[in-house]
């Protein structure tokens, strides 16, 4: 008498095939750009380095094998980064797996709802200086209107205010008030970050005996 196994009606699963080296490099990029994707998101503040510079664009690395793109329009002609530079930049949106960074919001990217995640994720947003009111400044950020105090137009008290009349600039949006009717900006905090990374970068290539150029700013007794 021969004894046969029962199943009890349940198939056994098929042996599965060991996947090429090919197919789990596949794998693994297709993993690495997934995480790479949920790692950023609308707001977030990210240090990436030029993977090149094309016509239009400024394509950017963020690591994972993911990569950005930033409006080359946003850089000014003397300033546009070279590849293999790092910058810092904001990430304005992740759809379709796309990720879309701004140095700057733009004139023609702000709204009120634009202005108020402006304001919540600290991206910075460029504004017209157009007049000086009572106590600053007057400054038209797309087509909605903004003050921004004397004290935080510059690193320095201004004596004459009308020097930054007509300069178009980038700010931080210190308050987002009344949907937009109460909005108050400063240049101070940007140019303030930007000393304190200069700084920062200067310490971490000083060493004893190196040599440097630097500014005479006041001789005193």
């Amino acid at each position: 008498m021969t004894d046969e196994k029962t199943t009890g009606g349940v198939d056994e699963a098929p042996e599965t095939q060991p996947a090429t080296r090919e197919e789990f490099a596949r794998l693994l990029e297709g993993a690495d750009q997934g995480a790479a994707v949920q790692r950023v998101k609308p707001g977030d503040k990210v240090r990436c380095r030029v993977a090149r510079v094309a016509d239009d664009w400024v394509f950017v690395d963020l690591g994972g094998k993911q990569e950005g793109s930033i409006r080359r329009e946003e850089f000014e002609a003397d300033a546009l980064p070279s590849e293999g530079q790092e910058i810092e930049a904001y990430v304005v949106s992740t759809a379709a797996g796309e990720v879309v960074l701004t140095t700057k919001l733009s004139a023609r990217d702000l709204s009120k709802n634009a202005l108020a995640e402006a304001h919540q994720a600290g991206i910075p947003v460029e504004g017209k200086v157009v007049k000086v009111v009572k106590g600053g400044y007057e400054v038209r950020v797309g087509g909605l209107r903004a003050f921004c105090p004397h004290s935080q137009i510059d690193l320095r008290w201004t004596k004459e205010p009308e020097v930054h009349v007509g300069q178009t600039y980038a700010f931080k949006v210190l308050e987002y008030k009344e949907g937009g009717r109460n909005v108050v900006l400063s240049r101070r905090a940007l140019l303030e970050e930007e000393r304190a990374k200069k700084r920062e970068e200067l310490r971490n290539v000083l060493e004893p005996g190196a040599v440097v150029t630097g500014r005479v700013r006041a001789v005193h007794e």
